[in-house]
């Protein structure tokens, strides 16, 4: 779990302003470091990586150029299988070229139904959006077994409304 706020900075929810630098720029190297540590030692089927700033989102914050810049090298060099989000309020589903999910569920207030930043996500990466201003929200349920890790997102009403699979990761040779 990282804390994107120690490593982008704080942004303005409400004016939708993107994180302009974190306060101390020492314990954001620090924390990907860090990272950078449990990334290179994980020999684990399933690597998730969590925080609370999308890395990739096509709604009212969208992409966090932060993250693109310092977090996707390393989810790429790695191979992790997927990152966990908020921020925005409400479902989608990503995936990059290299098989990597992007799950953010943050529909668990208000949602919103904004696509304002569809352009500025590579396209073809949106496999899910769904932002329905009047519905109760919704959440996504993460099920992991010995083959396949599985993602289903979830009205608060109970219905099913998209699942998707994540293979096992691929066995790393040593970088």
């Amino acid at each position: 779990m990282l804390d994107t706020v120690t490593l982008c900075g704080n942004s303005d929810d409400f004016l939708s302003r993107q994180p302009q630098r974190p306060r101390d720029t020492q314990m954001a190297r620090t924390q990907l470091s860090w990272l950078k540590k449990q990334l290179a030692a994980a020999k684990e089927d399933y690597v998730l990586v969590a925080g609370h700033y999308p890395v990739w989102s096509i709604a009212e914050h969208g992409p966090t150029h932060c993250l693109v810049h310092h977090l996707l090298p390393l989810l790429a060099t790695y191979n992790v299988t997927a990152y966990l989000c908020g921020h925005d309020h409400n479902l989608q589903y990503l995936q990059d070229e290299n098989g990597t999910g992007y799950i953010l569920s943050g529909a668990g207030n208000f949602m919103d139904p904004s696509r304002r930043h569809f352009r500025k996500v590579p396209s073809g990466y949106l496999r899910f959006h769904y932002g329905v201003e009047n519905s109760l929200g919704g959440f996504a349920y993460v099920e992991i077994s010995p083959k396949e890790m599985s993602v289903t997102y979830i009205e608060a009403s109970g219905k099913s409304l998209f699942k998707t699979r994540l293979p096992r990761r691929a066995r790393l040779v040593s970088l």
